[in-house]
C-alpha cells in the first residue's frame, strides 16, 4: 500500500507526458494525411495502390495512438485522485477502487502499445517499399544514361 501512495505525483506527470505525446500523435497525423493527398493531387500517377494505403493507415493509427494517449488522461487523473482517497481514509474498499482504476490505465498502455507495434511495422513496411522502388528507378535511370553516353 506504501508504494502504491507513492506513486501520486507520477501519475499526474504520466498524465502531462500523455497530453503531450497526444498532441504530437495528432500534428503527426495531420502531417501524414496532408502529404499523401498533396502526393496524390500533384503526381497521382506516381503513387502505387500499396503506397496510398499505407500512407492513410499510417495517418489512422497516428490518429488511434493519439485517441489512446487522450483516453488514457482522465483516466489517470482519477487514478491519482483514488491514491489520495486512499491516502486520506486507509480503507481496503479504498485501496481495492484504486487498484481497479490502476488496472484501467494499464489496459488502456497496453492497447496503445499494440497501436504502436502496428505503426512501427506499418512504417517499416512502407519504408521498404519505398527503398525497392528508389533502388529500381536508380537501375532505370542508370541504365538509360549508360545508353546515352554510348551513342
Amino acid at each position: 500500500m506504501r508504494c502504491l501512495l507513492s506513486t501520486r505525483a507520477w501519475t499526474f506527470l504520466c498524465a502531462f507526458g500523455l497530453i503531450l505525446i497526444g498532441v504530437v500523435q495528432i500534428i503527426s497525423a495531420n502531417k501524414a494525411w496532408s502529404e499523401i493527398s498533396d502526393m496524390e493531387r500533384h503526381t497521382p500517377e506516381d503513387l502505387s495502390t500499396a503506397e496510398r494505403l499505407l500512407g492513410r493507415a499510417d495517418a489512422v493509427v497516428h490518429f488511434a495512438l493519439a485517441a489512446a494517449c487522450l483516453y488514457a488522461v482522465p483516466r489517470l487523473f482519477r487514478y491519482a485522485s483514488a491514491i489520495a482517497r486512499l491516502r486520506e481514509a486507509r480503507r481496503m474498499a479504498e485501496l481495492e477502487n484504486a487498484l481497479r482504476h490502476q488496472r484501467a490505465v494499464w489496459r488502456v498502455f497496453g492497447a496503445a502499445g499494440v497501436l504502436w507495434l502496428i505503426s512501427f511495422i506499418g512504417g517499416m513496411v512502407y519504408l521498404i517499399s519505398s527503398l525497392r522502388e528508389l533502388a529500381e528507378l536508380r537501375n532505370a535511370t542508370g541504365d538509360a544514361y549508360e545508353i546515352e553516353m554510348g551513342n
